[in-house]
């Protein structure tokens, strides 16, 4: 009898946790609650209110309500919220940095000046520790640059850091939604390459190119190539999915083509480094690709955020 109460006792209790899990999610009806009901498997009803058990009637662990919340939030804040506020950071920390680099002097081509110039200055430029290190002229000031190397290193490490988390999330959330085996599959295969990628751009952030030039221009080069590659299964990634459009696969692969040429420009293109010979145009095209490509990629990254926060909003409402 003691136990029969406790139990009753213990259901009216769980009906009430339920009814309050329903209004917290602002779901109206069970017909809101019928796709979350089918990722947590067989489900009993009691009047409008599912049951959160741990395992379903095979045995095979079954995921609640709450916890599956929890987990559509932390995708959530790794898909959605923390690329945009690294984009965010980074932006600005560049235009600081920007603003308060000392100027630099190019022997090569005569040029010189005391600001930053969008044409003739690499991002990597923000990122050294000393401005005109690649020049070999003694007479030539190297000025001490800590300040915008702090900004811009640290926001590009941040950058590389929400690669890698945004990846994999990427690699759990078609799980998570039940999306079709192929785009599951193929999330699989692009989440080490992510990791990749975001381990190259926190490689770059890390060894500033006066450090040491020829293993900050591989992290560069190659956080690129692994960016072309990575575009390609996350396109093929989007297209297998039923829950994103594929006006994002569009996106991407725009930028694939995009990339493409600007990988062509910085391996088989003209070379500038120290002791390197190079015009002015030259240093222009590589200088201007460079901003070029980073501008198209956050552009690219956004445009794959607004349509997982799309999907995270039609699925759950947060």
């Amino acid at each position: 009898m003691c136990f029969k109460s406790f139990w009753h006792l213990f259901g009216i209790f769980r009906n009430m946790f339920c009814q309050l899990l329903k209004k917290v999610s602002n779901c109206r009806s069970c017909n809101e609650l019928s796709w979350l009901e089918r990722l947590t498997g067989n489900q009993e009803i009691v009047g409008s209110s599912p049951i959160f058990s741990t395992s379903n009637s095979k045995g095979s662990p079954k995921v609640s309500l709450f916890s599956f919340k929890i987990t559509m939030k932390d995708s959530k804040a790794f898909l959605v919220k923390l690329p945009i506020f690294s984009i965010a950071l980074f932006f600005l920390s560049c235009l600081i940095a920007a603003l308060v680099y000392p100027g630099s002097q190019k022997e090569m081509i005569g040029y010189e000046s005391n600001y930053y110039s969008f044409t003739h200055n690499f991002l990597s430029e923000l990122g050294s520790l000393r401005t005109n290190t690649d020049e070999t002229n003694p007479a030539i000031v190297q000025k001490d640059n800590t300040s915008s190397m702090l900004l811009f290193n640290g926001s590009l490490i941040l950058i590389g850091i929400t690669l890698i988390l945004f990846y994999v999330q990427f690699k759990k959330i078609f799980r998570l939604i039940e999306d079709t085996p192929k785009a599951q599959f193929f999330a699989k295969l692009t989440m080490p390459i992510g990791l990749l990628a975001g381990f190259f751009y926190t490689g770059v952030g890390f060894v500033p190119h006066d450090l040491h030039f020829g293993t900050h221009v591989f992290f560069a080069n190659y956080a690129f190539l692994t960016l072309f590659f990575l575009c390609i299964f996350h396109s093929i990634t989007v297209y297998h999915s039923r829950f994103l459009s594929n006006n994002y696969v569009v996106g991407y692969i725009s930028f694939c083509v995009v990339l493409f040429i600007y990988l062509r420009i910085i391996f088989f293109g003209p070379q500038i480094g120290p002791g390197m010979k190079y015009t002015e145009a030259e240093l222009m095209l590589q200088v201007i690709s460079q901003k070029s490509i980073v501008l198209t990629f956050m552009a690219a990254i956004l445009h794959q955020v607004v349509g997982f926060n799309k999907l995270l909003k039609k699925k759950t409402g947060i």
